[in-house]
């Protein structure tokens, strides 16, 4: 049979207990606060991107495929980002991973993708955030790794453009030979 204990009853074996009741409790914030200090610290770093699709004007070009969904763009950004070229310009310049470095490059470029997160940020933006135990070196990856995807973005719609005007040099060279 099972007995039930009173509130009083309670109170009364807490005050008989209460030293090995404060001994266990302080032996517990002591472990916690040990286990705390010996915990490495872990920063984020998150840049910001806003991307503006390419769109060239209507009248120059007829779309040929629909608007692409957030998850494509999200998965190409992410491809962009995690490009080996990228990440070791972003290694080399910052002098990322000393340790990775000593043995390889590649080892250096998978510590640092595993530590970079890519995800999209409504519509026509996307962050980077890198993790590591050093805030002002993840904030300088996050930035860097940003920094060059936008410059990477340039120099393709710069190519764009110079197909684009070459087509129409092109074409409008076919056109005034056909009128003379």
């Amino acid at each position: 049979m099972d007995r039930t204990y009173t509130i009083d009853e309670l109170l009364a074996a807490v005050r008989r207990r209460w030293k090995t009741l404060a001994l266990v409790a302080g032996g517990v914030l002591v472990l916690a606060a040990l286990v705390i200090a010996r915990l490495p610290n872990e920063y984020r770093a998150r840049a910001l991107v806003m991307v503006e699709p390419f769109t060239p004007h209507p009248d120059l070009v007829v779309p040929v495929v629909s608007s692409t969904n957030l998850e494509s763009k999200v998965k190409a950004v992410r491809e962009g980002v995690y490009a080996r070229s990228l990440m070791a310009t972003a290694i080399e310049e910052l002098k990322l991973y000393p340790k990775e470095r000593e043995r390889s490059l590649d080892d250096a470029v998978a510590s640092l993708r595993s530590d970079t997160e890519v995800h999209a940020e409504g519509d026509s933006a996307f962050s980077i955030t890198v993790h590591g135990r050093d805030p002002e070196a993840a904030a300088k990856a996050a930035n860097r790794l940003a920094e060059l995807y936008i410059e990477g973005n340039l120099q393709v719609r710069a190519g764009q453009v110079n197909r684009t005007r070459d087509i129409i040099t092109q074409k409008l060279a076919e056109l005034r030979g056909e009128l003379a």
